[in-house]
């Protein structure tokens, strides 16, 4: 079966699927937020892995049925309400080879860390060293010894070629001045 390594998976091997909201009714129904692009493409799980702080738990879905960015989903002996409180809050998490396939120039922000930041106008600055996410993603990179942040938007980060390791950016004119000054 696909998911039998499930129980020895790492954080570092997943990538967030999203977070259990709620439970729904009294039959154990929970209600997952799918914080990922297409939910479209998580219709048919079998297994997620839960985080209960300590470590992942994979957990096997009987029943499933993803409407806009929320899956309602059964959960393999969880038949009652009573079952579900441990689970309300949880973040959820799929192995990395789980994510769709991109079409070619586009990435997801775990794989551009270590890649050669290339601008349009000033070539190469340095390497992809972090993402922060949040409301606005950055990309983080040091020049000159200073970190700098881009904001991860359209018009900015362009694309990544995964065979040069590159990620093409168009930076706003100044941006990098910024904090070269002191």
């Amino acid at each position: 079966m696909l998911f039998l390594c499930f129980d020895t998976m790492q954080k570092e091997q997943c990538f967030e699927l999203g977070t259990i909201q709620k439970a729904k009714g009294l039959a154990g129904e929970l209600v997952l937020f799918l914080d990922v692009d297409d939910p479209t493409n998580y219709e048919d799980l079998g297994v997620i892995l839960i985080d209960n702080k300590a470590q992942l738990i994979p957990h096997f879905i009987t029943q499933i049925r993803v409407q806009g960015e929320r899956a309602y989903l059964f959960l393999e002996g969880i038949d009652h309400i009573d079952k579900t409180p441990d689970f309300v809050g949880c973040k959820v998490y799929l192995p990395l080879d789980r994510l769709p396939q991109l079409p070619e120039g586009e990435f997801y922000l775990h794989e551009i860390i270590g890649y050669a930041l290339i601008d349009q106008n000033k070539g190469e600055l340095g390497k992809v060293e972090n993402i922060y996410e949040s409301h606005q993603d950055l990309l983080v990179f040091y020049h000159q010894g200073k970190e700098v942040l881009i904001p991860i938007a359209e018009g900015i980060v362009l694309s990544a070629n995964h065979q040069k390791k590159e990620v093409y950016v168009n930076l706003p004119e100044g941006l990098i001045d910024i904090y070269l000054e002191e």
